[in-house]
């Protein structure tokens, strides 16, 4: 008896030992692959995200627990708990957490599973530093867009950042047989003649703070007829460069415009001046390798004034060498150093609209130049405001800034107020520019507070050639005012706004926004990407009208609102066309003339003979606007506006004598503004085509029973036909005649029933 009492005795403590096993290892296992970042978006407050993934085996959790402490520690009795992650039910993947609200510092993380039977080890330890300062990286160098074939290609890449930290580089994507290094310097020797894409890549070690560049390689071969009887890359061009003072340039780039000699289809005689070879220098001296031909030279870098030679500014006034065979030429180019910049000081205070009371807030002047000279310390700065809302910055006199205001997230992701440009302005493309000439006071802004909504929308700003390569930039969301009861319409130009920066992979979201209808417009933040309108589907518009119309309401958006972004042809010149952009205001009275009041923010395109999307600008507050660098030929240039309709004019530059000129374009407010364009132009209900079109067009559309009314408007508003048909219901097509119409941009418009609609139409000729 007493044997059978001691067996059953250690069988129990075996069942409770094993029970005991059992519990413990019910509790899940620690997290994997535990990481943690902060970015610096512009306008708000410093974000950390952290980033974890389930472990595959073990107990399945059924929360995550976030620990924070101050410092740089590894002692848990200093660790408190900031938040919980909820685990998804049956998934064990990814799971993020991000917050604005933690303070400048420097800061441990960790992360721990739980459920009902216990805990997890802690992952790894993450140490961030949070500072004020938003840290960016950026390329202050230029790749050469010219190779030939079986000719070794180099380029020297080199990023700066604003930060202490070691920067690295590599090849994002480029032709077979192309390397980086991890200093920088791309190498490649091209096999066949053709058009090669190039991008590669800059961070700093250890961060996640990375910057791309990319650019295009034009190869040739050597011998292709390049304007000399042996065709051939005969002579040379080379020399020193130099300073004012005689010490030696030390970087930058040497570039030959040739001129090209041909006749128009009606045998006139024609000249077009373009970039062929371009050079970087090495220990202060350059050397291009030409054919024969008629060349001009022109020089470009960091830290000095961009010159043609001999000392000039502009292209016209450069001196024009022949260059034959077999021949050197010696040509020192002398450059104006950029001397150190004179610093004024610039006074504001950020405040409440409402109370007047002063904010914590950030001002951030942007550099709108786009003069490659500039030292890129100073494109972007930032000042901070005191408690009471007063902020002080120094500038550098001779740069053209914007000015924004923002107060960062205080409460988790919310913004409590609106941003706003300066003077009183929430779109960028209307921002009064201050030009430092003085030290100036009063650059206040007056911040209106928001309502705190949990809804908006977001998206990726993307390249329309390959989708999987992001745009960085901005992104404006435009809401549409609609007309009020009594027929009146809210001024045109003096929409709602809204901007967002995107991050380094271009996504955007706007959150906490007005619901209501919304057209959204992407600004890239360099070339060749052209700024477009979100159409579903397709490349982005560079007409208002064409966008695709957002509802916003008061539940954040699921789908993604992807803007596809254009590049331009890049075919340089030494062409420049400005101007300014402006509408009539008022009525006439008595005979007398309307006054003229300039349109800022229109958006300003150009186009060549084929259609192709050539260079663009956009008009500031006063409504200028500059486009440099266009080739000969005769192009088109459009200006839109939203709440107007676009204008159009051609622009003809066939010698040196045209290449500067002056258009000014009239913008007329919408006559259709009430219109509704189809949301998607791509679909097969709605189409016009051929379009561009030059004899004839077909407009299919879908109907009501009834009699549709099909008019083609000038982009002036004016009608210039009308035809009517009996329709009875379904697919409609009609044709529309075209042959009478000058080359241009127009409308037309189509009503049937109580629907109206738009669609956009180019004529050729």
């Amino acid at each position: 008896m007493q044997r059978l009492q001691h067996i059953l005795t250690g069988m129990a403590a075996l069942i409770m030992m094993f029970v005991a096993t059992a519990v413990k290892a019910a509790a899940p296992n620690a997290p994997v692959e535990f990481s943690a970042k902060v970015t610096y978006p512009t306008g708000a407050a410093p974000v950390v995200v952290l980033m974890w993934y389930e472990a595959r085996e073990g107990d399945k959790a059924t929360e995550f627990q976030i620990f924070r402490a101050e410092g740089q520690t590894e002692d848990l009795t200093k660790f408190t708990k900031i938040a919980t992650v909820p685990a998804r039910d049956g998934e064990r993947g990814k799971y993020t957490w991000d917050t604005r609200d933690i303070a400048a510092g420097t800061y441990t993380f960790f992360v721990r599973a739980i459920n009902a039977d216990g805990e997890s080890n802690r992952t790894v330890i993450k140490v961030l530093t949070i500072t004020t300062q938003e840290r960016r990286i950026l390329f202050v160098t230029k790749a050469a867009n010219v190779g030939w074939v079986n000719t070794a290609y180099e380029y020297q890449a080199r990023a700066e950042a604003n930060f202490d930290g070691k920067v690295i580089y590599a090849l994002v994507s480029g032709p077979d047989g192309m390397t980086c290094s991890e200093t920088g310097l791309v190498t490649w020797t091209p096999t066949r003649v053709g058009r090669f894409e190039v991008k590669i890549k800059a961070w700093v070690q250890g961060t996640d703070i990375v910057t791309d560049q990319a650019w295009v390689i034009e190869v040739t071969e050597k011998n292709n007829g390049g304007g000399g009887e042996k065709g051939d890359f005969c002579a040379w061009i080379g020399g020193r460069v130099k300073y004012d003072d005689g010490t030696p340039v030390m970087n930058g780039w040497v570039m030959a415009w040739r001129v090209d000699r041909a006749a128009d289809d009606k045998g006139n005689p024609t000249e077009t001046w373009r970039p062929v070879h371009r050079v970087q220098m090495v220990q202060g001296i350059y050397k291009l390798n030409v054919a024969a031909g008629t060349y001009k030279i022109r020089i470009e870098g960091e830290g000095y004034y961009a010159e043609w030679y001999k000392d000039v500014e502009s292209a016209d006034a450069a001196e024009v060498m022949t260059v034959a065979c077999d021949k050197t030429y010696e040509v020192p180019l002398v450059v104006t150093p950029v001397a150190k910049p004179v610093m004024r000081t610039i006074k504001g205070r950020v405040t409440d609209a409402t109370t007047g009371e002063g904010l914590k807030a950030i001002v951030t002047f942007e550099s709108t130049s786009r003069d490659a000279s500039k030292e890129s310390k100073y494109r972007v700065l930032r000042a901070e405001t005191n408690a009471e809302g007063y902020y002080t910055i120094a500038l550098p006199e001779g740069q053209t800034y914007i000015a924004v205001a923002s107060v960062p997230g205080s409460e988790g992701k919310k913004q409590l107020y609106s941003s706003e440009f300066w003077e009183e302005t929430s779109d960028p493309t209307k921002a009064t520019k201050i030009t430092v000439s003085e030290d100036k006071e009063g650059v206040n802004f007056t911040l209106e507070k928001r309502a705190v909504r949990d809804n908006g929308f977001g998206g990726t700003m993307k390249s329309n050639d390959d989708p999987t390569i992001g745009v960085p930039g901005k992104v404006v969301a435009y809401l549409i005012v609609e007309r009020t009861k009594d027929g009146k319409e809210v001024e045109p130009g003096k929409e709602k706004a809204a901007v967002v920066e995107t991050d380094a992979n271009g996504n955007y979201r706007f959150s906490d926004v007005e619901p209501g209808t919304y057209i959204v417009f992407g600004i890239p933040a360099s070339r060749p990407y052209a700024p477009g309108y979100f159409v579903q589907g397709v490349v982005a518009a560079t007409e208002w009208k064409n966008a695709t119309r957002i509802q916003v309401g008061e539940a954040m958006a699921t789908v993604q609102y992807d803007i596809m972004v254009k590049k331009t042809t890049e075919k340089r010149g030494m062409a420049r066309v400005r101007g300014w952009v402006y509408r009539k205001a008022g009525s006439v009275v008595r005979g007398e003339q309307m006054p003229e009041v300039t349109v800022g923010g229109a958006y300003i395109v150009v186009t060549d003979a084929a259609g192709e999307l050539v260079d663009f600008a956009l008009a500031d507050e006063a409504g200028t606007y500059e486009i440099l660098d266009l080739g000969i030929g005769t192009q088109t240039l459009y200006a839109d506006r939203i709440g107007f309709l676009p204008a159009t004019r051609t622009l003809t530059v066939d010698a040196a004598a045209n290449a500067e000129q002056e258009v000014s374009m009239e913008l007329t407010p919408s006559v259709v503004s009430t219109v509704e364009i189809p949301v998607d132009l791509s679909t097969t209900s709605y189409n016009l085509f051929p379009n561009p079109a030059q004899g004839a067009a077909t407009l299919q559309f879908p109907s009501t029973p009834g009699t549709a009314t099909v008019s083609i408007l000038t982009a002036s508003g004016s009608v210039v036909s009308t035809q009517q048909h009996d329709v009875a219901g379904g697919l409609v097509r009609t044709e529309l005649n075209t042959t009478g119409l000058a080359a241009g941009m127009y409308l037309v418009r189509v009503s049937n029933g109580t629907a109206t609609f738009a669609l956009p139409l180019t004529v050729l000729r």
